[in-house]
């Protein structure tokens, strides 16, 4: 049984990982009410943009079990329609690769090798894998709400990561790959400046503080410092899992001031997790490095 549970229960603690590290990326600075009525995130009509999130995470989970993960995925983002006030933009996981070894044990998927569709984290990311989410994202905000999913809703209740994935504040409607791709500066800023935001989801509360490093020829780079905390649980295949998280970050987003698109945004993550699982306590702690870059 012990054997059975290892794989699954890892894919879990990797995703769980992930959206620690991916948390702190999905919200954008506001301009202020009073600025003029002028868009700030500007793309065209059909526009295409690659994502490639690149991931690489040294976990040890407790008990003498230690984990080490490599990830790359491959996000198209589109733009399909636009109006006065939002763009309307389908973003599809077209790739994915995963590295991880536990234990000794190693295993190996690549979304595109027609023999690893049917493993476990095949079969977990299938739901996910070229099905284009439909999100409207604010031409003066950035922020994002989701309009339409092609995903089926069926298949997502049979995934087992979903629930853990939304208890951690990350699903097809809010992806980080989308998200991370415009930021405001706020127009008083200059170089030197600093100036922090926090947000509240699923009990889950991120804290950011940001400091424009410098401006060379519209090309912005800014760092940023920020904790995520907080608790709560996911039921995965039945059994209810608690937990309780505290991560710290470090990292840099290179962003045009022109038009709001990010370049590149990366983030270094320390992680300190403890789940609990049928009566057993597991504590987790893993470092982090994330690095997600933007093709125009």
């Amino acid at each position: 049984m012990k054997n059975k549970l290892s794989l699954p229960f890892a894919l879990i603690c990797l995703i769980c990982l992930h959206a620690c590290s991916a948390s702190k990326k999905t919200t954008a600075i506001q301009v202020p009410q009073n600025d003029a009525p002028k868009a700030v995130i500007v793309l065209n009509n059909g526009q295409k943009i690659t994502v490639t999130t690149t991931s690489n995470t040294d976990s040890d989970m407790g008990m003498g079990m230690q984990m080490k993960n490599i990830s790359t995925a491959t996000n198209l983002l589109q733009v399909i329609a636009t109006n006065d006030t939002s763009y309307a933009i389908s973003n599809t996981l077209t790739k994915m690769s995963i590295s991880m070894d536990m234990m000794g044990q190693q295993t190996n998927y690549d979304s595109e090798k027609d023999a690893d569709k049917d493993s476990d984290i095949g079969k977990g990311i299938a739901t996910k894998l070229n099905h284009a989410d439909t999100l409207s994202v604010n031409k003066m905000t950035g922020l994002t709400d989701i309009k339409s999913t092609n995903a089926s809703p069926e298949k997502e209740e049979k995934n087992p990561m979903v629930d853990m994935m939304a208890a951690m504040g990350v699903s097809a409607g809010k992806d980080p790959s989308l998200e991370a791709a415009f930021f405001i500066i706020p127009k008083d800023k200059k170089t030197g400046d600093s100036w922090s935001d926090s947000t509240t989801e699923k009990n889950i509360r991120t804290l950011r503080q940001y400091t424009l490093q410098s401006i060379n020829n519209d090309i912005a780079t800014i760092v940023v410092k920020g904790s995520i905390s907080g608790n709560g649980e996911a039921e995965v295949q039945g059994t209810t899992i608690a937990f309780t998280m505290n991560t710290k970050n470090t990292g840099e987003i290179i962003v045009n001031v022109k038009n709001s698109l990010v370049n590149k945004m990366s983030n270094n993550a320390d992680v300190s997790m403890t789940m609990d699982m049928m009566g057993q306590s597991m504590p987790i702690s893993s470092k982090t490095t994330q690095t997600i870059v933007f093709q125009y």
